[in-house]
């Protein structure tokens, strides 16, 4: 099986039968975007950042404007919400920051209600990797040889 992961788009229901468009699991690429979303940097030197001698910002503090935000935007291709005269919001392929403001534009329980479903997504994501790994299954190690468990001239068992 391939540790790669396939391009899978996943439809999840909100409330008023509207629904997003979302990707079915992130890359390890996407996941450490999400990640470096949750911090900014902070300090003195140009542009406010601290420059260590690696070329690194030296102090990064988690941004709570992010929380939540940074997951939407890895998972959400796209989505069925309407303008005030019924037309849908475009926002597949559109630049992130494009789709941030249309996420900053929405009312702000409609927001959550769209926090909470990626994140419900994501959750089911790691649980089912969690079983996975419980079952054996292939990105969690086997059983070891009977043969390979011999410790000093003894078998183990």
């Amino acid at each position: 099986m391939s540790r790669f992961v396939k391009p899978t788009e996943v439809r999840l229901p909100l409330s008023e039968g509207d629904y997003l468009i979302v990707k079915e699991k992130l890359t390890a690429g996407e996941q450490l975007e999400v990640f470096a979303r949750l911090y900014k940097a902070e300090g003195g030197g140009a542009g406010g950042v601290t420059v260590g001698k690696t070329g690194v910002a030296e102090s990064m503090t988690l941004d709570p404007l992010q929380v939540g935000l940074s997951m939407v935007l890895g998972y959400l291709l796209d989505w069925s919400l309407t303008d005030d005269d019924g037309r849908v919001v475009s926002i597949r392929n559109q630049p992130l920051d494009v789709v941030t403001a249309a996420l900053r534009n929405l009312e702000f329980d409609d927001y959550q209600e769209i926090v909470a479903a990626v994140q419900a997504h994501d959750a089911r994501n790691q649980a089912a990797r969690q079983e996975k790994k419980r079952s054996g299954g292939p990105s969690g190690s086997g059983p070891i040889s009977r043969s390979l468990a011999v410790v000093g001239g003894a078998t183990n068992g």
